[in-house]
């Protein structure tokens, strides 16, 4: 059971360090795995969100999600015109 004391060590724990460390470990893993490995994972979180959440993702989320992947394509086409016409990255 977690107590006050427990609640604040991990609020102030170095959340830098912890996320540096969770990219070597996920990028080790990719490297030494390939795409199965973390597409496991990834299909895991989504089964255990949806067992802890019924509903989950809801059209919300769904929308934000879509706008996100959205975005992250934009970013995608700029860098490869950028890489094939040599011209800089410009976001908009």
């Amino acid at each position: 059971m977690m107590n006050n004391a427990d609640i604040k060590e991990f609020a102030a724990r170095s959340w830098g360090e912890v996320s540096g460390h969770d990219r070597r470990y996920w990028a080790s893993l990719y490297r030494n795995s390939g795409f199965p490995a973390t597409a496991n994972a990834s299909m895991a979180l989504w089964q255990h969100m949806k067992s802890v959440r019924k509903d989950w993702p809801d059209a919300a989320e769904r929308r934000l999600d879509l706008d996100h992947h959205l975005a992250f394509k934009q970013l995608l086409d700029r860098i490869a015109d950028a890489l094939a016409t040599g011209r800089s990255i410009q976001r908009s």
